[in-house]
């Protein structure tokens, strides 16, 4: 799990959620990126998640909303042969989802939009 802005507690929060919900978390933390959101670049985000990315992850998050990460989703996925996960990316599946709507019509903002849902139990 990586982000630009959250500071190490809302880490540590994201981190037990995700472990509640039976994921094993490798690494979480701010990535070293700028805080701006407006000067995080796609090829800066690429390049951070390519290098600290820990080689047994299945899957990598990129947490925080309001910069372009989907741009880099489907290189990314590509290159590492592994899933990424953004904010926005998810908000946008489970929206669809929800409006009854085909995430499968969704190309180039990754795998996610053509895997079928996934449930959890309460």
């Amino acid at each position: 799990m990586a982000h630009p802005w959250f500071d190490e507690q809302l880490s540590e929060m994201g981190r037990r959620y995700y472990q509640w919900a039976g994921f094993d978390i490798l690494i979480s933390g701010p990535c070293d990126l700028p805080s701006d959101q407006s000067r995080i670049t796609p090829d800066a985000l690429h390049a951070w998640v390519v290098a600290n990315r820990p080689d047994d992850a299945e899957a990598v998050v990129i947490g925080g909303n309001g910069f372009g990460a989907v741009g880099v989703i489907t290189p990314l996925e590509a290159g590492l042969d592994r899933s990424i996960l953004s904010a926005n990316q998810a908000l946008l599946w489970a929206a669809l989802r929800a409006a009854g709507a085909d995430p499968s019509v969704v190309v180039g903002y990754g795998s996610l939009f053509s895997r079928s849902a996934v449930t959890t139990s309460s």
